[in-house]
């Protein structure tokens, strides 16, 4: 993969972490503004923010998984993004490397 492949992979993968992160701010606001989360939404966030991870995605259809190939973060970056969120921290920060 060339270098400007690998960035703009990279850069994609941010935009798609900040995307999980202003998911659950927007989560947290909405909630506190009306009361719209029930039990269990949080939770229900979580596992699907894991099993949309690239590397579990990989996983299911190849067999092995390639972290150069990611382009939508792994599932801990993406439950890593929407619990920022949920806890009001900066969404903006770059999740592929975490």
């Amino acid at each position: 993969m060339r270098l400007d492949d690998q960035r703009e992979s990279r850069n994609m993968e941010d935009r798609r972490g900040q995307g999980g992160g202003l998911g659950g701010y927007w989560a947290r606001q909405a909630d506190q503004a009306r009361r719209i989360l029930e039990a269990g939404d949080i939770e229900e966030g979580l596992t699907v923010a894991a099993a949309v991870g690239d590397d579990r995605l990989q996983q299911q259809a190849r067999g092995d998984v390639v972290p150069e190939g990611f382009t939508h973060g792994s599932s801990a970056q993406r439950v890593h993004a929407l619990k920022a969120g949920l806890a009001g921290r900066d969404a903006s920060v770059s999740l592929s490397r975490s």
